[in-house]
């Protein structure tokens, strides 16, 4: 098949595995899924009533890479479908240039010797092994996590030379973009609010000298006419009157000056 056409119907990666080791295998196929690997094997992947030999070989002939897993259990077998899957795809691996990778061997806490047998003149299978991986999935401990770890981001990157990898994509916001009229009203809304704020303070500061001029002028005169008797009459108010407007106004429309007088005071 032309090498164009083959990827474009490419399978991903396909992992071959025992009956046994069934559970293992579907927490290994999650993780390499979540890692963006395409991800091919028979749990999945294998449509019903389909002939199973013809399935597996085609997924051979279309996949990037080829995951052999090797347990106690399975090697202990040494014979059956899952023999005849990993020896389907040496052909293809043969015709291969040399350096190129296809098939990586998992070793899942095998204490069994990988098969010595030669799939090349100056490889065997044992040569193949990619990576070493725990059985203990299920709360293990922090050195077999953090082992487990460095392993399978050694397998991943080796994967990920022969096989792309598909992250899915963060949602694309458009950003939201601010027409020169919103810039404008914004601009607009900030300065109505520095007039009203400083309006407001003015008025404060008038009202409050308006009061002191009026009201405490003469209550200042009264307390003055009653300790030394004499009786100022209208000539307070005629003082606090004028100067109560002046001052306001001042404050109204030159709130600095009023700051300076009282800071020099």
């Amino acid at each position: 098949m032309n090498e164009s056409k083959r990827k474009a119907k490419s399978r991903g990666v396909l992992v071959s595995y025992a009956r046994e080791d069934e559970k293992w295998v579907r927490w290994f196929v999650r993780q390499l899924q979540s890692v963006g690997f395409t991800v091919w094997w028979d749990r999945t992947s294998n449509f019903p009533g389909a002939d199973y030999r013809f399935e597996i070989r085609e997924a051979i002939r279309d996949c990037d890479a080829f995951i052999f897993i090797a347990t106690d259990t399975s090697l202990s077998r040494g014979e059956g479908g899952y023999w005849g899957e990993l020896r389907d795809c040496y052909p293809r691996y043969r015709e291969m240039v040399a350096g190129r990778k296809f098939i990586f061997v998992v070793n899942v806490d095998c204490n069994k010797p990988i098969p010595d047998e030669r799939i090349r003149s100056n490889e065997s299978l044992r040569d193949l092994v990619a990576t070493e991986l725990s059985r203990q999935i299920q709360k293990p401990d922090k050195a077999t996590k953090q082992k487990m770890k460095l392993q399978f981001l050694m397998l991943v990157k080796e994967l990920e030379k022969v096989s792309p990898r598909q992250m899915p994509e963060p949602a694309n916001v458009p950003e939201k973009r601010i027409g020169r009229n919103e810039v404008a009203r914004s601009k607009n809304k900030r300065r109505l609010f520095v007039v009203f704020r400083s309006m407001l303070l003015r008025t404060i500061l008038a009202i409050t000298l308006l009061t002191v001029f009026w009201l405490g002028v003469p209550a200042f005169a009264i307390v003055l006419a009653s300790q030394y008797k004499t009786d100022f009459g209208v000539f307070p108010m005629l003082i606090a009157f004028p100067f109560g407007l002046a001052s306001a106004s001042v404050a109204l429309i030159k709130p600095k000056i009023i700051g300076r007088i009282c800071y020099s005071l």
